[in-house]
């Protein structure tokens, strides 16, 4: 079951923004339910209409949507994982390094 953070990284992606309040909401039985959370609002079309429900961003039910398919396929697919894994650490990598070329500009 992937984290939060995985899920912002997919949707940040996808859509260029998160989602907090729509994966806070298809995921609150989980605080109840542990791992079997996933009874609850983890079909497409549930999933759409908490995303719709939690936010009022655009794209919001669509997040949900994705919420859902990331946690179907993370939890399939071990090459989905680990390509996921390595993009994270490669995105905070880079977002690192560009810290530190801004720094240096400030500098000169």
């Amino acid at each position: 079951m992937p984290r939060h953070r995985k899920h912002h990284f997919v949707e940040k992606i996808i859509f260029g923004q998160t989602f907090p309040e729509v994966d806070r909401a298809i995921d609150r039985p989980a605080k109840y339910w542990g791992r079997s959370h996933r009874k609850f609002f983890h079909t497409y079309d549930e999933a759409y209409i908490v995303g719709c429900n939690s936010s009022l961003k655009p794209n919001s039910g669509e997040a949900g949507i994705l919420h859902v398919m990331t946690d179907k396929e993370y939890s399939k697919s071990k090459s989905f994982r680990k390509t996921l894994d390595w993009a994270m650490k490669y995105d905070r990598q880079r977002e690192k390094q560009l810290k530190q070329w801004i720094k240096l500009l400030k500098k000169l």
